[in-house]
């Protein structure tokens, strides 16, 4: 990272003029009025405070640097779609302070903030396309990829070693130039240009009367070819009038220096009478042991609180610093359960123990206490982050305030017997916003109901990406179950692995810890992310190692309803639905299955298999031994498996709801496959839900497609070859061939939308799908094309370098060690060469 100043300079040099940047694009409507820059805890000499609620997982900008990267550039991770909030914009230590760093991406400064601002804050995207960077507009003329259309432009023909101002080639079935022709814009211009079009000129957002609607860029694709100011407008920030212009004296933002530091958390467990209820309090007691043994870090700061009608602090802070200590706080967990709930006084009583700020209470109840309410302003206070582990999922919703007002993390666990849901929400807590190497990975996560002499068997990939200190862990429940259960484990040779698990009867659980070597790689690890709006949920999950994006992997949602039904949804990342780019390691799925008003949980598993990557346009440059790559230049992925739990989010709803009581997503990837003679190869995802069938729509001008206008003419288009009346299932690829009528043999541009209709035959409302467009086949192999306008080139030519274009992964913690696992799960410790795979098989 940086030195170590008084205060880091270049953050706060170009947040300032950013701000002012800022509030002038938005008409005098936003600016960066208080930014905390949270600093690593190996900086000294530092004016900081400590942290409060500030985490790296939470920071809207990561300022972090990606070993043998050479170019890290700004980009902005965001799952969601048009409108929505991104995730956080991502910066380097080089990028901010070097300039031949700066110099290989875009220009350091204002401009380049307020662009991915715009990406992170109200869900904008480029109106510009670095792969496809021309189009044909109606009249037939060759355009830039732009925002707005009145920007003059040239072209630079970069075929050779040197970029030259001269025409280019166009290929023939597209009207488009060819890949080493790139556009380049006047700097001194007259028009404004859009700051969601380019970095290096000082804009504005286009409005209405200066979008481009006619450019296939992924704001129009994305947004319904809604410019970017109408879509700010609809944001949470400027709806319904919030927000107006208004004159202020400075934009200056005032910044705190924070820092983080020990981790302290504080157990405050429920051990009232309703927690006998369903087993509850057996499973509390497996949960916080294991998380004790094997999930929080050595370092951490521990202590236990415990709450009926009356609460005890049953433990001090306890410094974790090896196992012995580990075992004595154990030793200090509740041990029966009686008396009514008060949840406020276990709240009050944990406060106690830490009077200082920057504490987590992990607060695990089940939640039968009417008076939280009375609590909400000291929480709100307090300076402690909360984190809310419902134990029955039918109680009141208001449980999830305490999260809700202190940023902590949210879950709620069923009553069924075979879930593992507070196995995996504990260990979710136990590596929240850790950033360092040494946390903890869940491996598997499995349970079942297992009749007398019934096995469970299981196989786990132990990949070389797993550090040490691996724990199997096997719990039972002791009401059911009076015989201990037989384990048996297995190398890769079908070996038995000789050390004995130690028994822990007061849990009803057994552990088998494995202590392996440290040799610390890069891990794939999975985050979870959810959005809630009236109607359809989208889950989105992110699988990367590294930077680097994890493509073809086997990903599932498993949703728990407050009924106790689960729902299993296989997840894609395949650019369709609500998944927005194909293969940047981002897999998405809708949740529509609602059953009841209430608590609904998620939990993601992901397994590598043969098909499984390493996107290489997603990839750093790699160090260390050599990885085996397929035909098409992609990293190898050994066998993995990986397990996430999501948190829950709550539903108000009348009656049950199925897919088709809602819209498909739009089409957002239709592609042309080729053109031969007079037929057209169109290919698209099925986009799911209701949709009884698909109308191909085909026009010569733009304006009447977008306004839903078929050509008569097009009528008589003969589809040859696939079905528009049988619409496949969600995630399928449809593909239909489309032989043109004869009377359009003279037309040069053809665009073309599909449509999707529902049972009723009714259009779904803004479901046109992103526009194509084809050139037909002139008498020439080759057009040769120029632009009348003649403008000086955006950069030197000497100078110019073809940069590739790519998506770039999201931040992840780079090096991760450890793994444990719970109810019947698996893990294991780095114990192989790098590069050898294992299969443990667990009886």
């Amino acid at each position: 990272m940086f030195p170590t100043p008084a205060f880091p300079e270049p953050e706060t040099e170009i947040l300032t003029e950013a701000s002012d940047y800022l509030y002038k694009a938005t008409r005098q409507r936003a600016f960066f009025r208080n930014i905390s820059i949270l600093v690593p805890p190996t900086w000294i000499n530092t004016r900081t405070q400590r942290m409060t609620f500030e985490t790296f997982e939470k920071a809207e900008i990561r300022i972090d640097d990606s070993p043998g990267n050479p170019n890290a550039c700004p980009y902005t991770m965001n799952y969601a779609m048009c409108g929505r909030r991104g995730k956080y914009i991502h910066l380097t230590s080089d990028f901010l302070m070097i300039s031949s760093a700066a110099s290989d991406c875009e220009p350091r400064g204002k401009i380049l903030i307020v662009h991915q601002w715009a990406h992170l804050r109200w869900g904008l995207f480029d109106e510009y396309d670095n792969i496809q960077p021309f189009y044909t507009s109606p009249s037939g003329s060759l355009e830039f990829v732009r925002c707005s259309e009145d920007i003059p432009w040239k072209m630079l023909d970069c075929s050779l070693k040197r970029c030259k101002l001269k025409p280019c080639w166009v290929n023939n079935q597209t009207g488009l130039p060819e890949a080493t022709c790139i556009p380049v814009a006047k700097e001194t211009l007259t028009t404004k240009v859009s700051i969601m079009s380019h970095y290096r000129i000082s804009g504005d957002f286009c409005n209405v009367s200066t979008h481009n609607t006619k450019a296939p860029n992924n704001q129009n694709r994305l947004c319904n070819l809604r410019s970017s100011w109408e879509v700010m407008l609809n944001t949470d920030d400027f709806a319904h009038d919030r927000n107006k212009p208004r004159e202020i004296s400075s934009t200056v933002p005032h910044f705190n220096l924070v820092q983080s530091s020990r981790r302290v958390i504080i157990l405050v467990m429920d051990n009232s009478g309703s927690m006998f209820k369903e087993n509850r309090f057996l499973k509390l007691k497996q949960a916080t042991e294991t998380f004790i043994m094997n999930g929080v870090r050595t370092g951490t700061f521990m202590a236990i609180t415990s709450f009926n009608s009356i609460a005890l602090n049953k433990s001090g802070l306890v410094h974790i610093s090896d196992k012995a200590r580990r075992i004595n706080l154990i030793a200090n967990l509740p041990k029966v359960a009686e008396g009514q709930t008060s949840i406020c006084s276990g709240i009050h009583k944990a406060f106690q123990v830490w009077y200082n700020h920057s504490n987590e209470l992990v607060l695990l109840t089940d939640g039968e206490d009417s008076k939280l309410s009375s609590c909400y302003e000291q929480i709100a206070r307090s300076g402690s982050v909360i984190h809310t582990v419902a134990l029955d999922p039918r109680i009141e919703n208001n449980l999830e305030m305490f999260s809700s007002l202190t940023g902590g993390l949210a879950f709620s666990i069923s009553d069924s017997s075979d879930s593992t849901g507070l196995m995996d929400a504990m260990i979710a807590i136990a590596t929240a916003w850790e950033t360092k190497k040494d946390h903890v990975i869940l491996l598997e996560s499995v349970s079942a109901l297992i009749q007398a002499d019934e096995w469970l068997n299981g196989t786990v990939y132990i990949d070389s990406t797993v550090g040490r200190d691996t724990a199997f862990t096997v719990t039972w429940s002791c009401h059911y179950l009076i015989i201990i259960p037989k384990k048996y484990i297995f190398d890769p040779q079908g070996n038995p692995i000789e050390e004995n698990f130690t028994r822990h009867d007061d849990f009803c659980s057994s552990r088998l810890d494995v202590v392996g070597p440290l040799e610390v790689n890069v891990c794939i690890i999975l985050s979870m992310y959810h959005s809630f709006k009236p109607g359809p949920v989208t889950l989105y999950a992110e699988l990367k190692q590294g930077y680097r994006a994890v493509v073809g992997a086997e990903v599932v949602a498993y949703v728990f309803t407050p009924n106790g039904t689960t729902v299993t949804l296989p997840m894609w990342d395949n650019g369709a639905g609500d998944d927005i780019f194909r293969g940047d390691g981002v897999y998405s799925r809708r949740f529509v299955q609602f059953d009841s008003s209430g608590r609904y949980n998620l939990k993601v598993t992901a397994k590598g298999n043969g098909m499984t990557r390493i996107s290489s346009s997603h990839m750093t440059r790699h160090q260390g031994t050599p990885p085996m790559l397929d035909e098409n230049g992609n990293f190898i992925v050994e066998p993995f498996s990986r397990v996430h739990h999501g948190g829950v989010f709550c539903v108000k709803v009348s009656g049950k709801t199925k897919q088709d009581d809602f819209p498909p997503k739009t089409i957002t990837d239709l592609s042309i496959l080729s053109l031969n003679n007079d037929v057209i190869r169109l290919t698209w995802t099925a986009p799911g839900g209701n949709v009884s069938y698909y109308k191909l729509n085909m026009n010569t001008d733009i304006e009447q497609l977008k306004a839903g206008i078929q050509d008569e003419n097009f009528v008589t288009a003969n589809i040859i070859k696939g079905n528009l009346n049988k619409p496949s299932p969600f995630g399928q690829l449809e593909q239909i061939e489309v032989e043109l009528p004869d009377i359009y043999n003279h037309s040069q541009i053809i665009f073309i939308v599909i449509e999707p209709y529902d049972e009723s035959n009714h259009e779904m409302e803004m479901l046109m799908s992103n526009i194509v467009q084809v050139a037909r086949p002139s008498p020439t192999s080759l057009s040769y094309i120029s632009t009348t306008t003649i403008v000086p080139p955006l950069v030197q030519l000497e100078d110019l370098n073809i940069l590739s274009a790519g998506v770039i992964a999201a931040f992840t913690v780079s090096s991760l060690v450890g793994c444990t696992c719970c109810c019947l799960l698996f893990g294991a410790a780095w114990r192989k060469r790098k590069h050898e795979r294992a299969e443990y098989h667990l009886l």
